[in-house]
């Protein structure tokens, strides 16, 4: 078995962010949208919620308590710690902004994975390209268009969404349901063990 460095992102990974945040979103300007509706990375350019000023959906994300009430997505905290005892290197990188998000988050990471060591395996940066793994686990399509064309060795797994379906080849895809991150931690064992070239 190869142990494998694995970079993981937060949102749409192992944080259920969008269906939280739409929620929000509806709480706060009754605007109605379902992930079906996010065909697009950009939120506000998505109808119905193209209809709202980008402040309504973006701003949300600076207010104190979001980042802190986020659901864990099913199943992300005992496959991670599954792969991390069986000797994988954990990396959570995710891109936050001001003064609330990251705090809050690095609180999240501590609550929800007790196990990750915050100050050593947690980072804030967008460019993920730039930090070399076996494998990197992420939703946006651009980052996973990205890291693939600047690490092409490196293996790239997503969950599917309706704003990442470009055609990026390669790209190691499950489905979002419950056993999602199952799904990925076998598909990590088979990548380990060779079975996965």
């Amino acid at each position: 078995m190869k142990k494998l460095r694995i970079l993981v992102d937060l949102d749409g990974i192992v944080a259920d962010t969008l269906p939280y945040w739409l929620k929000q979103i509806q709480d706060t300007t009754g605007v109605v949208t379902t992930i079906a509706d996010i065909n697009k990375w950009t939120l506000h350019a998505c109808p119905p919620l193209n209809a709202l000023k980008p402040g309504q959906v973006y701003d949300l994300l600076n207010i104190p308590g979001f980042n802190a009430n986020i659901p864990v997505m099913p199943g992300a905290s005992e496959n991670l710690l599954a792969l991390q005892e069986m000797g994988h290197e954990l990396y959570m990188l995710t891109a936050r902004y001001g003064d609330v998000g990251m705090p809050e988050t690095l609180h999240w990471v501590e609550e929800h994975f007790p196990w990750i060591q915050a100050d050593k395996q947690v980072g804030f940066f967008a460019d993920k390209h730039h930090v070399r793994a076996d494998v990197l686990i992420d939703d946006k399509a651009e980052t996973l268009i990205k890291y693939s064309e600047c690490n092409p060795e490196a293996k790239i797994l997503t969950i599917n969404y309706p704003y990442n379906q470009v055609s990026i080849p390669g790209v190691i895809r499950v489905e979002k349901n419950e056993d999602s991150w199952f799904s990925l931690r076998k598909t990590i064992e088979g990548i380990s063990n060779g079975e996965i070239l």
